[in-house]
Parts: structure tokens; C-alpha cells; sequence
């Protein structure tokens, strides 16, 4: 049997080392970039999917609610706040017109809040208190707003499209002219409220409680009968199941 050693085994022990090899390639430039996707500001690479794309997680730490890469600590008019946690806060009377506040988590008490013209698109608002609200003109497109408390306050011209509301509680609330299309209002009762000039094209409205509130000129693409209507009380106290499901006639209380 030959007990020839094998080439460059020696090396471990202590021989000789073999040449250097060629340097590899550059890596992938900071801004890393896979399938088309980026991660967004406050976000890292958590892994990839099957396909190659980048699976990003928030890095905010969870002891700065509120305050970090996205969230500065004023509170203020026109501010830039989106995807910030803002539980806890005192937001209850501030002036935060026309901030930004995409994808940001409100949930909370928020009386009195002027927020004209804000950016609130997909915005966390659940359960919250919605006293004396100044939100004409904002934008709450696919914001969830279920269960929510809304009393007084305007929402004049809002823009609530696919918005959950669904068991929200509205009462002397004005939505004179706000746009609801495709909007998810089920189970939701609404005391005394505006709709006057709404768009609910497509809206669903099941089991939704319109007690002495006004549909006056409301739109369903063209008209109330295409919304989805079961059970729905209209303003003047009339089923719709008994008016084909829908509260065109009863727009009045």
C-alpha cells in the first residue's frame, strides 16, 4: 500500500500554504435592489422569496413609538409622519392639517384633532375616538376605521375609498359630498349624519342604520338602487328589504 501523501493536505499542519486566490466579483451597490422591489426607508431585508424578492421588516425600534427615522417629535402642520406609530400620543386638539400620515397606526382618542387634508391612505384607526374631527377633504382611501366613535366633526369632501367602517358609529356627523365608494360600512349606525351628495358606488351596506340621516342626492353609480343594501335601515325608518333592497324614495327622514 503506497503512503504517499496527498498534495497540499500538508498545509494544515503547518506546510506550506497554496497560492492566493483571484478576488471575487463587487458585491450588490448599498441600494439593494431585487425583482424590481426596494426596501423603504426604516426597513431592512428580513430574506427572499421564491421568486428573488426582497422581504423587508420595519427596524424602528419599538421603545420609540412615534419617534424615529420616519417620526419626528413635532407634531405638527403639514408634517411628514407616515408609517409612524403614534399610539400613546396626545393627539386631542392638535393641528395636523395636511400632514402625511400614510400607513400610520392613530389608534387612540383623537378629539378635536384638526386633520384638513391629510394623507391617511391605509392609515390604522381602529376603535378610536373621533370627537368633533376636522378630517374635509382628507384622504382615507383603504384607512380602517371599524368600530370607530365618531361624534360632530367634518368629514365634508373626504375620500374614503375601500375605507373599513364597518361597526362604526357616526352621530351629527357631516360626510356632505365625501366619496365612499366601495367603501365597507356593515353593521354601522349613523345618527343624524350628512350624507347628503355622497358617493356610495359600491359600497356595502348591510345591516347599516341611516336613523334620521339624510342620503339626500347620494350616488350609487347612478343611483341608490346599486348599492348592496340587506337589512339596511333607511333615514326615514324604512327596510330596504321591504323597498328591493334599497333606500331610493327614503333618502329623507
Amino acid at each position: 500500500m503506497c503512503a504517499c501523501a496527498r498534495p497540499r493536505d500538508r498545509g494544515r499542519g503547518g506546510g506550506p500554504a497554496g497560492p492566493r486566490g483571484a478576488p471575487g466579483n463587487a458585491g450588490l451597490p448599498g441600494n439593494l435592489q431585487l425583482a424590481g422591489e426596494t426596501c423603504e426607508a426604516g426597513q431592512a431585508v428580513n430574506g427572499f422569496d421564491a421568486f428573488g424578492n426582497a422581504l423587508c421588516i420595519d427596524i424602528q425600534p419599538a421603545s420609540t413609538a412615534g419617534v424615529g427615522v420616519d417620526c419626528p417629535n413635532t407634531l405638527v402642520t403639514a408634517a411628514d409622519l407616515r408609517r409612524c406609530d403614534l399610539r400613546g400620543q396626545s393627539l386631542s386638539g392638535r393641528d395636523l392639517s395636511f400632514a402625511t400620515l400614510i400607513k400610520a397606526d392613530l389608534r387612540g382618542t383623537l378629539n378635536g384633532t384638526d386633520l384638513q387634508g391629510a394623507d391617511l391612505r391605509k392609515a390604522e384607526l381602529t376603535g378610536s375616538d373621533l370627537t368633533d374631527v376636522n378630517l374635509s377633504s382628507a384622504n382615507l382611501s383603504f384607512a380602517r376605521l371599524g368600530s370607530v366613535h365618531v361624534a360632530g366633526g367634518d368629514w365634508s369632501g373626504a375620500v374614503l375609498r375601500k375605507a373599513e367602517l364597518s361597526l362604526s358609529r357616526t352621530t351629527n356627523a357631516r360626510l356632505t359630498g365625501a366619496d365612499l365608494s366601495d367603501a365597507s360600512l356593515i353593521l354601522s349606525q349613523h345618527t343624524g349624519s350628512d350624507f347628503s351628495r355622497a358617493d356610495l358606488s359600491g359600497a356595502d351596506l348591510r345591516q347599516t342604520v341611516f336613523q334620521d340621516s339624510s342620503l339626500f342626492l347620494a350616488t350609487t353609480s347612478p343611483s341608490l338602487d346599486q348599492a348592496r343594501m340587506i337589512n339596511t335601515i333607511c333615514p326615514d325608518g324604512v327596510n330596504s328589504n321591504r323597498n328591493n333592497n334599497t333606500c331610493t324614495g327614503h333618502e329623507l327622514p
